[in-house]
């Protein structure tokens, strides 16, 4: 999906969502390239900042909720309702960044009734289709609008799997099966061809990853940056990444909760 050019030869902004299994770097890429960028760019934050229900849901425990107590039906509208309400919001800048796509609703709640009600992948897909026809057509108009880039370990389900529970402190029963299911659905979106830009990571250094993603990007908008990323390099370059990693934590952080549960917001 390339910007056009309105009347006055100025690009349409554009909404750029970085989808992918935990532990593939989406929110450190989304701060590296939002500093860059500066006034050029937003971040739209997470999920919850466009449902009031999170915060009851939060102050409950989110995974209790997410996985237990509350009915499918309640967590896919609270999913959904998010995921539309944030993609009405008028943009603040020329280009803003999205962590995740509407591709990840799917999955996430593909994957929650997989880990719920014990269903095979094929089943656990057609469950969430089923959940989220009440609002289809709006979900079709919002993932039209996004310009969809997917980051992966690996093509394999199952080592992509092993790569990201290798990032975790700690991997509960529930998380580890979540994480597996996970795969699975984002590698059926992927056949589907639900992601216009598909990037293998591997155990390539963030540097790395962030000059493909410029390369990718930037014909997307002129604002986007196709120059390559130097990290620092300094006799400072420790104190450096330490405060990028704690900007990039508290301007582009994770919604807090159980692993599985960011897994979706």
């Amino acid at each position: 999906m390339i910007s056009q050019l309105n009347s006055d030869t100025q690009p349409h902004p554009v909404s750029v969502a970085f989808s992918g299994p935990d532990n593939t770097g989406k929110t450190k890429q989304i701060g590296i390239l939002a500093r860059r960028m500066g006034v050029a760019a937003t971040s739209a934050g997470p999920l919850d900042h466009y449902d009031r229900r999170w915060a009851g849901i939060k102050a409950d425990g989110m995974s209790r909720w997410w996985f237990g107590t509350g009915p499918v039906q309640e967590v896919s509208d609270v999913l959904a309702t998010s995921y539309l309400e944030r993609s009405r919001r008028l943009f603040s800048a020329p280009v803003r960044f999205l962590d995740r796509g509407i591709p990840m609703l799917v999955a996430s709640v593909a994957v929650t009734v997989a880990v719920r009600e014990n269903l095979a992948a094929p089943q656990a897909a057609d469950r969430a289709r089923c959940l989220l026809a009440p609002y289809e057509t709006d979900l079709r108009t919002a993932e039209a609008g996004e310009c969809a880039l997917l980051l992966l370990r690996c093509e394999d389900a199952g080592e992509g799997t092993r790569r990201s529970l290798s990032h975790e402190a700690g991997v509960t029963d529930i998380y580890a099966a979540y994480q597996r299911a996970l795969h699975e659905q984002i590698n059926r979106l992927v056949a589907e061809g639900r992601s216009a830009m598909t990037m293998h990571i591997g155990d390539r250094p963030t540097v790395r990853v962030q000059d493909e993603v410029r390369r990718l990007l930037a014909p997307l908008h002129p604002a986007i940056p196709a120059g390559q990323w130097q990290a620092c390099t300094s006799p400072r370059s420790v104190a450096c990444r330490r405060a990028a990693r704690a900007q990039s934590a508290s301007t582009y952080g994770r919604t807090t909760g159980t692993p599985a549960s960011r897994s979706a917001t």
